[in-house]
């Protein structure tokens, strides 16, 4: 039996390369495609966040920004997306959040939140 496989494999080689590459394209393209969705909805809960807790409260909004999303993300996603992408993803929408929390001092975040 294992001789059956190894022989299938040995002689479609090829073919199963070609199908794995092509696999792991898709992936990289539904990926890629995905990316902006989680990037605003990251920012979303990065919003809220500020929201709820205020300022100075740096590790507190992380932790809920975190779990927010991973309670919120399809599962497929946290396969997709490393922890480290999406630590990535927080520090930039916290960045675009200072920036228009430095435009305007008194901006209502309601609006970044729909």
């Amino acid at each position: 039996m294992l001789n059956l496989i190894l022989n299938l494999v040995k002689n479609n080689l090829l073919s199963i390369v070609v199908v794995l590459i092509f696999i792991l394209v898709l992936i990289y393209l539904w990926k890629k495609g995905k990316k902006k969705s989680i990037k605003d909805t990251i920012f979303y809960f990065v919003c809220k966040a500020e929201q709820e807790f205020g300022s100075k409260t740096g590790e507190i909004k992380y932790v809920a920004v975190s779990t927010w999303v991973y309670v919120n993300m399809p599962k497929i996603f946290r396969l997709i997306f490393t922890k480290e992408e999406i630590g990535g993803y927080i520090e930039e929408a916290v960045e675009k959040l200072k920036e228009i929390l430095v435009s305007d001092e008194e901006v209502d975040l309601l609006p970044y939140i729909k």
